[in-house]
């Protein structure tokens, strides 16, 4: 049982670190399509 929790721990502190990045590249492309749809307007 103790080397299943101790992969259990890895893998939630990976799933955690992924999370985070692609919430920021959500964030980040979100932001960059409304920059590029606004330039397409003018």
């Amino acid at each position: 049982a103790k080397p299943l929790k101790q992969a259990a721990k890895w893998v939630e502190e990976y799933r955690k670190f992924w999370e985070g990045s692609l919430d920021r590249l959500a964030v980040y492309l979100e932001k960059t399509n409304k920059a590029v749809a606004k330039k397409g307007n003018k």
